[in-house]
C-alpha cells in the first residue's frame, strides 16, 4: 500500500515535470542562439526589474523593506515588500550567482510547483483514473482558444505585410504575453509563483483546510497586487456566500472574517499606504493604464472553454446540480470575480485590467466544464471506425493551437538571425556588454551617482540595476517617476548639451554607443572619459 501510494506520487511529479518540458525547450532556444548575443535569463523586458527589486533588499546594508530601485533619487523611501523578492534576493546574496540564473532556477521550481497543484487541482475536480482524465489534464494545462487561428485566418486572407509573427498574434493581447491560459504562464518566473499560489489556495479551500487557505492566502497578501487582491476576494465572496448567506455551517464565519480581514489590509496596503507618499503616487498613475482585454480576445480565447460549461449547466437539473456544491460554486464565483476585474474599465476607471487575466477565467471555465469534456472525449474514443482517431486529433488540434502556434513561432524568433525582422522580446548582451557591465560592477558608485543614456539604449539604464548598485535618470518605463519627461530630458542633453537642475551636486556617468553618429558632436565638452569599449564610451561628469 505505502509502495503504491509513493509510486503514484512519483508518478504525479513527473507528469508535472513532463507538462513543464515546453517552457524548457523555449528557455533552451534563447539559450542557444547563434547571433553573438548571449541569453540574460530575462525574457522579457519586465522580469529583469524583479531580480532588481530582489537586490534593492541590499542596497547600503539589509533592510525589511526596498526602495524602488528605478528612482533616480538615493533616498527613495524603502516601502516595498514582497516576499518572492526578498527570497531571490537572499538567494543571490548567498550563492553569488548572476542574476538571471538565480531567476530562471527559481521559475523551474516554480513552475514544477505550479504544474503539481494544478494537477492536484484537477483532480480534486475530475479525479485522474482514466486515460481521459490524464488527457484532459494536459488540455487544462495546455489547452487554450482560437486566438492563433483567427490571427493566422486574417494573414491567410488579408495579410498586412507586417509578416507572419505580427499578424498571426494580433488578436492576442500584446502579441500573446499576457497568456490567456494556463500553460504559457509558466513562461515568466514571477507568474509560475503567483499561479501556485492561486491554485493552491483554491485547492485548499475546496478541500476544507481553512487554516491552510488563510495561510496561503497571507503568502498572496505578501506576494502580488494583482493576483493577491484578485484570489483574496474570489474567496472572501465565496466564503461570504457560503457562511452568510447559504448558512454552509461547514465554512465558519471566521474563516470568511479572516480571508476579509486579509482583503481589508491588502487594500489598506496597496491603496492607501503606499499612496501615502509621492513617489509612488506617480508611479501609481503611470500604472493606472487602459490595458484592457477586447471583446474579440475574451470570446477567442474562452470560446471553447465556455461552450464546455455552458454545457455543464444547459437544463434545470444540470444547473441544480452544479449550484448544490460548494466546491463548484467556488469554481463559479472563481470566474464571475475573474471576469469582473478583468473588465473592470466597465465599470470605473482602469487599472491594467489585462493584470487580472492570466489565464485565471479560463482555468476556472476549463473546471466548470471537465464533465462534458470527459463525456465528449469518452464517446469519440468508444468509435470504432478510424473516424474516431481523425476527430480527436481535430479536436486536439483545435485546442492546442494557441499555445502550439504561439510557442512555435516565440521559438522560431529566438533562433531567427536579427537580419531576419523577427521580434526579439528576451535581453540579450555581447561581449562589449558585458564587458561593461563588468567595468561597472568593479567601481562601486557614488551615493549620488546617475546613469545616462539615449532611451534607446537598451540594456543600460534599465538593465544595470538589475547588477550594479547604480541608479538612472531614466530606466524602466513604468516604474521610473515621471519616466516619459526624464527621457526626454536626458536626449536632450545628450543633443545640446544642457543639463538638469535636479542634477546639481551629483555625479553623471554618460554611456554612448560609439555607433550612434549623433554623440559624435557633444562628445569633446563631456567630462572625463572613464570607459571605452569596441561599442561604448562612458564620460563622468561631477556638476557642483
Amino acid at each position: 500500500m505505502e509502495k503504491d501510494v509513493a509510486r503514484q506520487r512519483v508518478l504525479r511529479w513527473a507528469v508535472s515535470f513532463a507538462l513543464l518540458v515546453p517552457i524548457i525547450v523555449l528557455y533552451l532556444c534563447e539559450c542557444l542562439r547563434g547571433d553573438g548575443r548571449s541569453f540574460t535569463g530575462f525574457i522579457q523586458y519586465d522580469q529583469a526589474s524583479y531580480m532588481a527589486d530582489a537586490r534593492a533588499y541590499f542596497q547600503g546594508g539589509f533592510h525589511l523593506f526596498y526602495g524602488n530601485p528605478y528612482s533616480p533619487e538615493p533616498n527613495t523611501p524603502r516601502i516595498y515588500f514582497q516576499i518572492q523578492f526578498l527570497l531571490l534576493g537572499l538567494l543571490q546574496k548567498a550563492t553569488g550567482w548572476d542574476p538571471g540564473v538565480v531567476y530562471v532556477l527559481f521559475g523551474f521550481v516554480a513552475g514544477l510547483v505550479c504544474l503539481r497543484v494544478a494537477l492536484a487541482l484537477y483532480e480534486d475536480v475530475a479525479g485522474l483514473r482514466t486515460p481521459v482524465d490524464w488527457l484532459g489534464l494536459v488540455l487544462f494545462i495546455w489547452g487554450g482558444g482560437i486566438l492563433e487561428l483567427l490571427g493566422l485566418g486574417n494573414h491567410l486572407l488579408t495579410p498586412s505585410g507586417r509578416g507572419i509573427y505580427q499578424d498571426v498574434l494580433a488578436v492576442d493581447p500584446t502579441q500573446g504575453w499576457w497568456f490567456l491560459n494556463l500553460g504559457r504562464n509558466l513562461v515568466y518566473p514571477a507568474e509560475a509563483y503567483y499561479h501556485a499560489l492561486a491554485f493552491g489556495l483554491i485547492l485548499v479551500t475546496r478541500r476544507g483546510k481553512f487554516r491552510t487557505a488563510i495561510a496561503v492566502g497571507i503568502l498572496l497578501l505578501l506576494s502580488h497586487p494583482f493576483t493577491g487582491l484578485q484570489m483574496l476576494m474570489v474567496v472572501t465572496v465565496w466564503a461570504g456566500i457560503e457562511s452568510l448567506v447559504l448558512r454552509n455551517r461547514a465554512v465558519p464565519f471566521l474563516f470568511a472574517a479572516t480571508m476579509a480581514y486579509l482583503l481589508f489590509l491588502h487594500l489598506l496596503y496597496y491603496v492607501v499606504i503606499l499612496n501615502l507618499f509621492e513617489e509612488h503616487r506617480i508611479i501609481f498613475a503611470q500604472w493606472s493604464l487602459a490595458w484592457t482585454e477586447s471583446a474579440v480576445a475574451s470570446f477567442g480565447a474562452d470560446l471553447f472553454v465556455g461552450l464546455l460549461a455552458f454545457w455543464a449547466i444547459h437544463t434545470r437539473a444540470l444547473a441544480r446540480g452544479m449550484f448544490s456544491r460548494p466546491g463548484a460554486r467556488l469554481l463559479v464565483v472563481w470566474f464571475v470575480v475573474s471576469i469582473a476585474l478583468a473588465h473592470h474599465d466597465l465599470f470605473f476607471s482602469p487599472k491594467q485590467p489585462l493584470h487580472f487575466t492570466h489565464g485565471y477565467s479560463w482555468c476556472a471555465l476549463f473546471l466548470l466544464g471537465v464533465g462534458p469534456l470527459r463525456q465528449l472525449l469518452e464517446a469519440i474514443l468508444s468509435w470504432r471506425t478510424l473516424a474516431r482517431w481523425a476527430t480527436l486529433a481535430l479536436i486536439l488540434g483545435l485546442a492546442f493551437s494557441d499555445n502550439l502556434i504561439w510557442l512555435g513561432l516565440q521559438i522560431a524568433a529566438s533562433v531567427a538571425p536579427r537580419s531576419a525582422g523577427w521580434p526579439q522580446h528576451a535581453l540579450t548582451v555581447d561581449d562589449a556588454d558585458r564587458d561593461l557591465f563588468r567595468w561597472l560592477m568593479r567601481r562601486p558608485p557614488p551615493h549620488s551617482a546617475l546613469l545616462l543614456s539615449r532611451t534607446a539604449l537598451v540594456p543600460f539604464t534599465y538593465f544595470a540595476m538589475t547588477y550594479t548598485d547604480y541608479r538612472g535618470w531614466a530606466s524602466h518605463n513604468a516604474t521610473t517617476p515621471y519616466a516619459r519627461e526624464r527621457g526626454i530630458q536626458g536626449n536632450a542633453f545628450l543633443d545640446s548639451g544642457t543639463p538638469v537642475p535636479e542634477w546639481s551636486g551629483r555625479t553623471l556617468l554618460v554611456i554612448m554607443a560609439k555607433a550612434d553618429s549623433r554623440n559624435a558632436i557633444r562628445k569633446p565638452s563631456w567630462g572625463n572619459s572613464v570607459f571605452q569599449n569596441s561599442e561604448y564610451e562612458v564620460y563622468s561628469i561631477d556638476y557642483p
